[in-house]
């Protein structure tokens, strides 16, 4: 059995914590300010079309990509 992927909200908190970003820095890496990446964190609100394609650019860099189709 496949094993289920996790939400990419919950995908995307786990990787900037794994690597110690803030939420400041990670926003700053993908354009948006902290309070923008808590409410993806949370699942408040979805990344726009742009901010997905920057935060795959950003987590492919690492080798952990999160992909726009993720959302």
């Amino acid at each position: 059995m496949a094993k289920k992927r996790l939400p990419a909200s919950e995908r995307l908190k786990a990787f900037r914590k794994a690597r110690e970003l803030t939420l400041k820095k990670f926003g700053k890496s993908v354009g948006v300010g902290a309070g923008r990446v808590c409410e993806w964190e949370g699942a408040v609100c979805k990344p726009d079309a742009p901010h997905r394609i920057a935060i795959a650019e950003f987590t492919k860099l690492f080798g952990d990509e999160i992909r726009v189709e993720d959302w």
